[in-house]
């Protein structure tokens, strides 16, 4: 095989285009939310660009680690749920994986060190290195666990933008506490929107992986307590983030980001309502994989969603 075909199937594994939304949610929150604000403050960031730069290839070099390991683990499942994607010891073999799970994960934490120590604050590290041990025991034990791997990857997911605050000291140093405690709450809103639709999709996942899933031991919701209540707990949780997402377009008329609330209701509001009226009458393989599709689709545009605010900021 050629060497840029091993190239494709590397990018492949570890789910480059995950890592791209990674990648533009942690700019535009950096530029186009957090920068406007700061400036008009008169308050410098702590990291310049090259180290905010560092650390979000940090954040890169840790997902797409485990995307890796959660691939060598499961891959007698992905030879059941989707044989046509998989490809650990197909094209790339283990011991490769293995090896580069390995470089990877050194790299992103030995750049957190570096960050941390740059910083003055040691401990900020820690972050990295708890969401690496975390990604490993989510793919040895608490994905095949019910509601405990989904709770798991719904938070790393929301962490890639809190990370932002724990490497960004002002916003837990007096006086700028205070100062930043709107931006503060902007940014954990999608942070708690993005858990939101993170852990639908993962139960979603897991509805559409449901015969692989059973047939290697795995007690996930659907397999344990049925796909009846699995949909149910998805839609309550949709229900939750719509209702949020009601206040938010509500704060967004009220401050007359007209704008704003225009674009959350036409492109994230309205398409998650579908997904849960979509959602009750699924019933195949392919309706699922339809639906983590559209939520990945939502989640896009709430990232997005930082470009229209930063029109108002």
């Amino acid at each position: 095989m050629r060497q840029w075909q091993l190239g494709i199937y590397f990018l492949k594994l570890i789910r480059y285009p995950n890592l791209l939304y990674i990648l533009l949610t942690q700019y535009l929150l950096r530029y186009t939310l957090m920068d406007p604000v700061f400036h008009r403050l008169g308050i410098s960031f702590s990291l310049s660009n090259i180290q905010f730069t560092l650390l979000v290839f940090s954040t890169l070099c840790i997902a797409a680690a485990g995307y890796i390991i959660n691939d060598y683990f499961d891959l007698n499942i992905d030879q059941i749920n989707k044989p046509d994607k998989v490809i650990i010891d197909k094209y790339i073999h283990r011991r490769w994986a293995i090896a580069w799970h390995s470089i990877l994960n050194f790299s992103g934490i030995s750049l957190a060190i570096w960050l941390s120590w740059d910083l003055h604050r040691w401990w900020l590290w820690i972050a990295q290195a708890i969401c690496t041990l975390l990604l490993w025991f989510y793919s040895t034990h608490f994905k095949r666990l019910p509601l405990i791997g989904n709770f798991v990857i719904s938070g790393l997911t929301s962490f890639t933008l809190l990370v932002l605050i724990v490497y960004e000291p002002r916003f837990y140093t007096l006086p700028y506490t205070t100062q930043l405690w709107p931006l503060n709450r902007l940014i954990w809103l999608y942070a708690i929107f993005a858990f939101l639709l993170s852990m639908v999709r993962e139960m979603v996942k897991d509805l559409e992986d449901l015969f692989g899933d059973s047939k290697e031991g795995c007690r996930t919701v659907p397999i344990i307590w049925g796909i009846g209540i699995s949909k149910k707990i998805s839609i309550i949780i949709l229900v939750i983030f719509e209702l949020l997402m009601v206040y938010c377009i509500s704060q967004a008329f009220e401050r007359d980001w007209t704008f704003v609330g225009i674009y959350l209701t036409l492109l994230v509001w309205l398409p998650v309502l579908f997904i849960i009226f979509y959602l009750t009458r699924a019933v195949a393989v392919r309706n699922y994989h339809l639906i983590s599709l559209l939520i990945k689709g939502v989640m896009l545009s709430g990232i997005l969603s930082m470009l229209m605010i930063y029109v108002y900021l």
